[in-house]
């Protein structure tokens, strides 16, 4: 899971308490592929079924040419940060959405990584007529992604790590210091996107049926997040559900984790605590992949050091994390 950066934005209610005026809610934003439908008729022959339920595979080759468009959205309330800086203290609250999507692919032993789109979500003038028309602030100075915007980064795998390949092209000294900090992570950021299998996953033996639960601890906790996690996350399936055509599981979700070296895009580790009070995730029948979560969970996120410049952030999130996953 990366880590969302957020955004402070005021709002004032003044003119609709005095009109009296209750605004229409907002229709929820569904993001990336919604789940339902019938799934493909090729990729739903390979469910492993019998009378007793279905099974996640994880015994069919995992492709070697994936193409997956990761959209995330985090609702921030309630939020608290603070920041050390060269130039001091800041303590704020905030609120408000942030977006992240990022396109992966991986062919030929080359991982490519794009970002189309990277912090708050800003809402047109028009769409918010009693609103305050103050611009949103971000709670960073700049998201330290935006410069990437739109700029493919290629890594080639070697030896079982990966390094920086221009691909082509004259080698671009922002893009080397990227990849550069991407690399000791590059694997468990991969496997979070769908590029790479999950280094956990459920039993091939057990067949799910309704009602089913376990509960992760430990290292089976990798199955969802990546890093160093430990706490208790407990699972409990609902039924069969797929994503964009593909075969999947949906879960509930509830439990609280804390992570130590989560890994982000632009190449840092943060420590996290992850507390969802409740949520649902769909997972691949056929290969160790989450699909999409959506989840409500208190968070605590936190990166730098304590003698030097540091960020901690915590907040209630609404988050979505879709992951569109093809293989060719």
């Amino acid at each position: 899971m990366a880590l969302s950066l957020c955004l402070s934005l005021t709002s004032c209610d003044k003119a609709k308490k005095l009109l009296n005026i209750k605004p229409p809610e907002p229709e929820a934003k569904v993001v990336g592929t919604t789940p339902g439908g019938e799934p493909d008729t090729s990729l739903a022959s390979q469910v492993s079924r019998n009378e007793t339920g279905v099974c996640f595979r994880k015994d069919l080759p995992f492709p070697t040419t994936v193409s997956v468009k990761v959209e995330e959205l985090v609702k921030w309330s309630a939020g608290h940060k603070i920041s050390k800086s060269a130039l001091g203290m800041e303590n704020a609250t905030f609120d408000g959405d942030y977006q992240q999507d990022v396109q992966w692919d991986l062919a030929k032993g080359l991982a490519t990584i794009q970002i189309s789109a990277t912090g708050p979500v800003i809402v047109k003038e028009e769409d918010k007529p009693l609103a305050d028309k103050t611009p949103p602030k971000p709670l960073v100075p700049l998201d330290e992604l935006a410069r990437y915007l739109g700029k493919p980064l290629t890594l080639r795998q070697s030896s079982g790590s990966w390094a920086y390949a221009p691909a082509g092209k004259e080698k671009d000294f922002q893009e080397m210091v990227w990849a550069k900090g991407l690399a000791p992570t590059a694997n468990s950021l991969f496997a979070d996107a769908g590029l790479l299998p999950r280094s956990r996953w459920f039993s091939s033996t057990r067949y799910w049926k309704a009602g089913d639960s376990v509960e992760l601890t430990g290292e089976s906790l990798q199955l969802l997040f990546p890093g160093k996690p430990s706490g208790a996350m407990t699972l409990t399936f609902e039924d069969t559900e797929p994503v964009g055509g593909h075969p999947a599981g949906r879960f509930s979700i509830k439990g609280k984790v804390d992570i130590a070296a989560l890994p982000v895009l632009d190449g840092d580790t943060v420590t996290a605590t992850i507390a969802i009070s409740s949520g649902k995730i769909w997972c691949s029948l056929l290969h160790p992949v989450v699909l999409r979560e959506e989840y409500e969970a208190v968070e605590m996120l936190a990166r730098g050091t304590a003698d030097g410049p540091n960020l901690k952030i915590q907040g209630t999130a609404q988050v979505q994390r879709s992951r569109t996953w093809k293989e060719d």
